[in-house]
């Protein structure tokens, strides 16, 4: 094996996993005999204009993926993925948001509420307890998008991705639709309109508590 080579696999060694890069926040972790179950509010995920948006009835997804993870690397034990959306219904003037196959409503005034209940996550069984091994440290990893890209726009625009979305912007469109097709291609290139990503405190079997 050549020096160069031998140098490469000794920084790839030290270099730190994607997950250790990530930011760590501390969630809530139960079980409920057999599931683990997770506890987490993300109110950075929605802003002032998610929320002038939400008001005005344009509708809001949000997809979540959660995975179970050793300490130390390896595959995901197990992954949860999960959708909620949320709108404002003109006719009944109620926000409206589909949670956990459940449909909620709330009054116009909620607003605050039905932002809570897209965001919120109460107690969502991520993976079998039986996944989690005795005695070994494991971590959820959670990706959360805003307004994912559906995967048919993506291949739509796969050339213009390629090639530099933003350099293919025709010179004689004007200013108010070149920046909304330059905002189309940074969100297709995101996959989202907006991506939070984080992982959780490190945590053992035993530190997880019946609810």
């Amino acid at each position: 094996m050549s020096r160069r080579i031998l140098v490469v696999v000794a920084l790839a060694a030290l270099a730190p996993s994607s997950a250790a890069r990530l930011q760590t926040r501390k969630v809530e972790l139960a079980h409920d005999g057999k599931r683990l179950l997770l506890g987490v509010k993300l109110t950075d995920l929605l802003d002032g204009a998610q929320r002038d948006r939400l008001q005005k009835g344009f509708s809001t997804r949000i997809r979540f993926r959660v995975e179970l993870r050793r300490e130390g690397g390896g595959r995901p034990v197990a992954t949860a993925r999960f959708e909620r959306r949320g709108w404002y219904d003109l006719w009944e003037e109620k926000f409206v948001v589909v949670r956990d196959r459940r449909l909620l409503r709330f009054a116009r005034t909620e607003v605050g509420q039905a932002m809570a209940g897209l965001t919120e996550l109460k107690r969502v069984a991520i993976a079998p307890l039986a996944e989690i091994a005795k005695g070994q440290r494991h971590f959820l990893r959670v990706r959360v998008a805003l307004n994912p890209v559906s995967e048919w726009l993506r291949l739509r625009m796969k050339g213009w991705l390629e090639g530099g979305c933003r350099d293919r912007i025709p010179r004689r469109m004007g200013g108010g639709h070149s920046t909304f097709v330059a905002g189309v291609c940074d969100t297709a290139k995101r996959r989202a309109e907006r991506v939070l990503e984080f992982r959780s405190q490190a945590f053992t079997l035993r530190d997880v508590k019946r609810r």
